[in-house]
C-alpha cells in the first residue's frame, strides 16, 4: 500500500514539475510573440502616418498616468477603443511640434486644451501615480488601472494607428453638428469622439 502510494506521490510530483516547465516555456513564447507584434504594430503605424506608442519601459510614472486619466475620462468608462484613439491622436501632437508639448503631461496640462483638466488643473499637474491620477480624473484606482491596461493593448494600437492616422484633434458628441467628413473627420459611431485635423498647424506632419 504504502509502495502505491509512493508512486503516486512521485507521478503526481513528475506531472506538477513538467506543467511548470511547460508553463514557463509558453510564457517564454507569450513575451516572444508580444515582442515581435509590436515591431510589427511600430512599422504599421509609420505606414499609415501614425505616430507610434512608446514601449512602457520608455514611460515616466508622470505619463503613464496622466495618458490613462485623460484617456477615461475623455473617451469613457466603457470604449477600451475610444481610450486608446485618444492617446493616438496625443502621441501624434507630440511628434508634431506644433503643440507646444513634448509630454504627455505637457500635452494634457496645456491651457484650454483638454475639458476634464478645466475643473482642476492643480491635480492633473500633480499626477504621479495611480492614485494621484484616480484623484483627478475623479475615478476609482480600479478603473484607472485597467485604462492603462488597454492604453497597452497591441491589437488597440494597431487600431488607433489605423482610424486615426495623423490626426491631432478630437470633438465629443457635442460638436457633431460641426463634424467635416469632406476634410477629414472620423468617427467611430455615437457616444465616440470624431478626430480631426482642426487647424492650420493640426495633423503630425506625415499625413497621407
Amino acid at each position: 500500500m504504502h509502495k502505491c502510494i509512493g508512486i503516486i506521490f512521485i507521478t503526481f510530483v513528475s506531472n506538477v514539475v513538467a506543467f511548470e516547465k511547460a508553463k514557463d516555456l509558453f510564457n517564454d513564447l507569450v513575451v516572444k510573440e508580444e515582442l515581435i507584434t509590436k515591431s510589427k504594430v511600430d512599422s504599421f503605424a509609420d505606414k499609415v502616418g501614425a505616430a507610434k506608442f512608446p514601449e512602457l519601459s520608455t514611460q515616466s510614472n508622470r505619463d503613464r498616468w496622466t495618458a490613462a486619466a485623460i484617456a477615461a475620462r475623455e473617451a469613457g468608462v466603457s470604449k477600451p477603443q475610444g481610450q486608446v484613439d485618444v492617446m493616438q491622436s496625443i502621441y501624434n501632437r507630440i511628434e508634431s511640434g506644433s503643440y507646444n508639448c513634448k509630454s504627455v503631461s505637457q500635452c494634457v496640462n496645456s491651457e484650454g486644451e483638454y475639458e476634464p483638466t478645466f475643473e482642476n488643473p492643480w491635480a492633473w499637474k500633480s499626477i504621479t501615480d495611480l492614485h494621484s491620477a484616480a484623484k483627478a480624473s475623479d475615478l476609482s484606482a480600479e478603473y484607472i488601472k485597467q485604462v492603462d491596461t488597454n492604453l497597452q493593448n497591441l491589437r488597440l494600437q494597431q487600431e488607433a494607428a489605423r482610424f486615426i492616422k495623423c490626426r491631432t484633434d478630437f470633438n465629443g458628441e457635442s460638436q457633431k453638428p460641426y463634424m467635416e467628413v469632406h476634410s477629414g473627420d472620423v468617427t467611430r459611431g455615437q457616444g465616440h469622439n470624431f478626430f480631426g485635423n482642426f487647424w492650420p498647424n493640426s495633423g503630425n506632419g506625415r499625413c497621407f
